[in-house]
């Protein structure tokens, strides 16, 4: 801004002196081209008069020295003009030079930042690259854990009818095989739940090896409930008459569950009463009926265990417990089983 000021002083002061010359000049000019006419008219009139010659004389003298005088001043002046002109042509040039320099330094600088803004674009670019590869790579695990999602959802609910219709196996008919159809189309890798309803409800259609292997399968599942297992691998044993290898497995189970499984030692007791080993049935559930006096299955079980081995008054005190603890239950099943056959005439039991 500075510079272009005083670039513009600069051509007007030489714009002024160019018109002062010139004016000058033509002034100049002028006054000298009037002379010779005055003079051509002067000397007529002398040549009339013969006594002028002395006047003549001194005229012409004195036009001379003007012509001179104004010469040399317009000489004068003009170089003065010239010498103005050539510092201003010179002033022009260097203002031009700078001009051209700062020009080059501009565009320069104009340069640099284009580079420098090329380089942040190719780096906001890249950047951008990089986040959209970001986005489209969450995106796919996005889909993809959805897709798992959904998967392990319905998996859950195919698990899920299998188990309903294996608890209403009992009194639904063709429940069991629908619970198969469902278990078998599921893969048996997904989670230990399939090969252990699936077992489940083979053992309650009858196929022992069948369940048995597939509760086996369940147990290299870390995650799998071992305990469970290994009580209804036991059940699998038991209901195919391997009682002893029933027991085993009974044992296993009531070990993980630090030594108290109730449903494990109840169906072990069962195991060695169907070994007619009642005794050691009778102490089984002795223990477990006082480390859990509640435990109606157990009391009642001990009932049967003690009627089985003709001890009256301890099978009707135990039965007595079991059906306080479910009333509803227990007496109308005591009219029917033939365990209390051997106290059934007793008039203790009658009056029970």
């Amino acid at each position: 801004m500075k510079m272009t000021t005083f670039c513009n002083v600069v051509l007007v002061l030489i714009a002024f002196f160019l018109v002062v010359t010139f004016g000058y000049l033509l002034w100049s000019l002028v006054a000298i081209g009037g002379l010779p006419t005055n003079l051509i008219t002067q000397i007529s009139q002398i040549t009339n008069n013969s006594s002028s010659h002395q006047f003549l004389g001194d005229s012409i003298q004195d036009v001379s020295l003007v012509v001179l005088r104004n010469s040399a001043f317009v000489l004068q002046y003009v170089s003065w003009i010239f010498t103005i002109g050539a510092f201003s042509f010179a002033a022009l040039g260097f203002i031009g030079a700078k001009r051209l320099l700062n020009l080059r330094e501009t565009e320069e600088t104009i340069n640099k930042k284009i580079m420098e803004l090329d380089r942040s674009r190719e780096r906001f670019e890249r950047k951008v690259e990089l986040i959209s590869g970001r986005m489209k790579q969450e995106q796919e695990k996005f889909q993809e854990a959805t897709k798992e999602a959904d998967k392990k959802i319905e998996m859950e609910m195919d698990i899920s009818r299998a188990r309903l219709f294996y608890l209403q196996g009992e009194t639904m008919e063709g429940a069991y095989t629908y619970a198969l159809e469902i278990l078998s189309r599921m893969p048996e890798d997904y989670s230990f739940e399939v090969l252990f309803y699936k077992g489940l409800t083979l053992m309650k259609r009858g196929d022992h090896v069948d369940a048995f292997e597939s509760l086996d399968k369940a147990l290299s599942f870390p995650d799998s409930d071992k305990a469970r297992i290994y009580f209804n691998m036991g059940n699998c044993r038991r209901e195919a008459l391997l009682h002893d290898e029933a027991i085993s497995l009974y044992d296993r189970a009531i070990e993980i569950r630090n030594g108290h499984y109730g449903d494990a030692t109840i169906n072990k007791a069962m195991a060695y009463r169907r070994k007619n080993d009642t005794k050691m049935a009778i102490k089984i559930l002795q223990d477990c009926v006082k480390f859990d006096p509640k435990n109606v299955r157990a009391q009642y079980n001990l009932a049967c265990y003690y009627a089985l081995n003709s001890q009256k008054k301890e099978a009707i005190n135990s039965l007595r417990k079991a059906t306080e603890l479910n009333p509803w239950k227990y007496r109308k099943l005591v009219l029917t089983d033939p365990d209390f056959d051997s106290i059934r005439g007793d008039k203790d039991f009658k009056d029970f």
